[in-house]
């Protein structure tokens, strides 16, 4: 019975000690700042704590011409909608044509060209001048995004050119019906043309390549001075296909 008394004793202090060292490592553990209360975080302040990120209109604009100058948008489309360019070859053969294009859509865009022609040609015994005019509206589909890259398209064009000739030393050219000297002759050359094209545009930061060829089918119209015509039929008329291959440089905004 002492025996049995005794172990009984034991095993209440073992169980009282082991008590009060459970109750002794539980609040010997830290807290951490999720279990602390306002008046109990150190340095910390909720009116302060969060971080506030402001994007100015400096930054905006200084992404979007990183972005420019790459060509591309955070989306893959260009940031280009506008292009002036003109092919500074044509100057050679007395022509300056200037190209607009407007970007209309992701992948499309409309051009409108319009162009001038002044050319001096003076041979041995005869002056001649040529002026006249042309415009050419254009559609095109970009298979990446418009303005840039790789594109088809249709375009229709109409030139009209007057030539005018007469004699270096100021002399007649003929004499009409009625036996009247004439000293000028005028002649007009009329080309009307639409087909379809192909191409690709590169930008690099604004500046702008523009190569492209294709096929149109072209009413060429040769009409001389009635005064003088070497074929007696009133003219020349040309129609068919015909290759169109052309370059042209300018900026892109």
């Amino acid at each position: 019975m002492k025996k049995i008394t005794f172990l009984l004793c034991v095993s209440l202090l073992l169980t009282l000690g082991a008590s009060a060292q459970m109750s002794f490592t539980g609040n010997s553990l830290k807290k951490s700042a999720f279990d602390l209360n306002s008046d109990e975080k150190p340095g910390f302040n909720e009116k302060t704590s969060a971080s506030k990120v402001f994007i100015s209109d400096e930054d905006n604009d200084t992404d979007k011409k990183r972005r420019k100058r790459r060509g591309r948008g955070r989306r893959g489309g260009s940031d280009f909608s506008n292009s002036i360019k003109t092919n500074p070859l044509s100057l050679l053969f007395g022509n300056f044509g200037l190209m607009y294009e407007r970007k209309i859509n992701d992948n499309m865009s409309l051009g409108l060209t319009a162009g001038m022609y002044f050319n001096n040609v003076n041979a041995i015994f005869m002056e001649s001048k040529y002026s006249g005019f042309s415009f050419a509206p254009e559609f095109r589909y970009y298979f990446d995004n418009a303005i840039e890259g790789w594109f088809v398209g249709a375009f229709f064009s109409y030139t009209a050119i007057t030539n005018t000739q007469k004699n270096t030393d100021g002399s007649a050219i003929g004499t009409d019906d009625n036996g009247n000297e004439f000293f000028e002759i005028s002649n007009t050359l009329s080309v009307i043309s639409g087909g379809a094209l192909a191409g690709r545009q590169w930008i690099w930061g604004g500046f702008t390549l523009d190569v492209y060829g294709g096929l149109g089918y072209s009413s060429v119209s040769w009409s001389y001075d009635k005064n003088y015509d070497p074929l007696m039929g009133g003219g020349i008329s040309l129609e068919g296909i015909m290759p169109v291959v052309g370059t042209a440089i300018g900026y892109s905004f």
